[in-house]
């Protein structure tokens, strides 16, 4: 049975990337598009369609009015909303006129996939005369509570009072917990199991479904005593009664450190790591134990392999590249037998990491060639797989990065020297700070700030070569009325002062008593 879909946005990009994801479902069928609801109601009377995929905001007729209309013209077609604005008042509205479903964007293509197969049983449980009963509020707080987790763990700010957070309100610390296996994991319903042993342990969870094969728990505690034996017993008890009942199946888990609350996102990170170093003679890796269980790993700083990991990912090659000349101190302490077997599970890591970018003949030059001979051969190599791999990532992000973060790193690249804050421009676009300020992370890898500083200083560069420009105006010009200030920032990312940087570059100039303490 093939069901048919209408996409309904004002952005086009956003259009186009359902469109693609659409496409190459086999149960799915796209028979259009709409940028308003105006368009999508004479779409609907044409086409019918099973279920629309709709924003919320849009010009001329907003999603509200434009599900309203739906109804009044007699069309059952099921409608899930996606927005950028997270505010439950929105989410009450629609679900109240009959909406199946409520996403915050930006969506990851797990959370879309998992509504549509809700909505694709929906429409054949209808077809056949035994529809469920329709979506309630609470159905769409709780969704609403989950994306919010997953942007905390994405990075997001912990704000303790938030109505999506209040489960973990008594919650001092949390540990993170990555449970992967190598077949498709249950679904949100079918979680019961391992809920009824995880409530007997623990009340105070939530768990996220992230992808076909992976579950992240976030566990709440509320003091950190014994806590490292209670996961032990959690872990094994939350995994090997529920896999039980798959068969043989390889699974394993990654365990983050217990940290402050606010601290989520870092064991999110590490519990992700952590699971990356399982395998079936060791199923359950805590992080806190890594360094002392694998003497291959002995001789690295894991997090700062990692970090240079997340920097290729992102993208950030100059980043990378500083990371990876902190790391060769280290590679070059190892035997070259030890060396090269490291080097090739690094590259096995990055390619996993970076599964998203698909397979390149490239990325298959690089994980072949003749025995490396020397140290520096292998350094080389991984030299080249850096610049390769960060290039790649650099491509892909720019091809998606969201429209509004477009509009946003506009604004910077034209207004710099200004005092731009990322409250007034959210203002401006008209969309949620705090939904901005997420979305700038999730697309770019670091908070406004950091981009508009670290933009900055890339144009105070090129201002420091000229010898006519006094530093405190050079500060002026990209938006520092403190001199000292941009010489702090300055130093903080290059490693030197302003005036070290023109003495280093061979920048006569005159000093005055105000550049010489800058």
């Amino acid at each position: 049975m093939t069901y048919k879909i209408l996409i309904v946005d004002d952005e086009m990009t956003i259009r186009m990337g359902l469109k693609a994801m659409v496409s190459k479902l086999d149960n799915w069928q796209w028979v259009g598009e709409a940028s308003n609801g105006i368009q999508a109601i004479e779409m609907i009377r044409q086409c019918r369609p099973d279920l629309i995929l709709s924003d919320i905001r849009m010009p001329q007729m907003d999603g509200i009015a434009m599900l309203e209309q739906i109804r009044s013209i007699g069309s059952d077609s099921l409608l899930i909303f996606l927005t950028g604005y997270p505010d439950f008042t929105y989410a009450q509205k629609a679900i109240r006129y009959g909406a199946f479903d409520y996403l915050l964007k930006p969506m990851r293509a797990a959370e879309i996939m998992d509504v549509l197969r809700k909505a694709e049983n929906q429409i054949a449980q209808k077809q056949r005369g035994g529809a469920e009963p329709g979506r309630t509020a609470s159905d769409a707080e709780e969704s609403e509570s989950a994306n919010r987790i997953r942007t905390v763990l994405y990075g997001g700010s912990w704000e303790a009072d938030h109505p999506s957070l209040s489960i973990f309100r008594e919650c001092a610390f949390v540990t993170a917990v990555n449970l992967c296996a190598d077949i498709p994991l249950a679904n949100e319903e079918d979680f019961g199991e391992m809920h009824e042993r995880m409530s007997r342990r623990h009340t105070v969870y939530k768990a996220l479904k992230e992808g076909r094969h992976d579950w992240i728990v976030l566990i709440g505690w509320k003091d950190g005593d014994d806590v490292n034996r209670r996961l032990r017993e959690l872990a094994i008890e939350m995994v090997a009664p529920y896999l039980s009942r798959f068969g043989p199946v390889q699974w394993k888990i990654g365990v983050g450190r217990l940290l402050p609350a606010d601290q989520a996102s870092l064991s999110y990170d590490q519990c992700k790591f952590a699971a990356t170093l399982a395998n079936p003679e060791k199923r359950v890796v805590y992080y806190d134990e890594i360094s002392g269980d694998d003497p291959n790993l002995l001789v690295v700083p894991i997090e700062l392999e990692f970090a240079m990991i997340k920097s290729i990912k992102k993208g950030d090659k100059s980043e990378a590249l500083s990371l990876f000349a902190n790391l060769q101190t280290y590679y070059k302490r190892m035997i070259l037998s030890q060396l090269s077997k490291h080097a090739l599970h690094l590259q096995l890591r990055l390619q996993a990491s970076l599964s998203f970018l698909g397979e390149s003949d490239a990325d298959k030059v690089l994980m072949t060639g003749a025995s490396p001979s020397s140290h520096q051969d292998i350094l080389d190599r991984l030299l080249a797989a850096i610049n390769h791999y960060a290039d790649r990532a650099s491509k892909y992000w720019v091809a998606r990065v969201n429209h509004t973060v477009r509009r946003v790193i506009g604004i910077v690249h034209d207004r710099y020297f200004s005092d731009l804050k990322l409250g007034d421009i959210a203002l401006e676009l008209g969309v949620n700070s705090s939904y901005l300020s997420t979305l700038f992370k999730q697309e770019t890898g670091m908070l406004f700030t950091e981009y508009l500083s670290r933009y900055r200083m890339d144009k105070s560069l090129s201002l420091l070569q000229n010898p006519l420009k006094k530093i405190y105006e050079v500060a002026q010009d990209i938006g520092y009325a403190d001199g000292r200030h941009f010489s702090q920032i300055f130093r903080k990312t290059y490693g030197m002062t302003p005036l070290d940087f023109r003495n280093r570059n061979g920048v006569a100039v005159d000093l005055d008593k105000s550049d010489s303490l800058l």
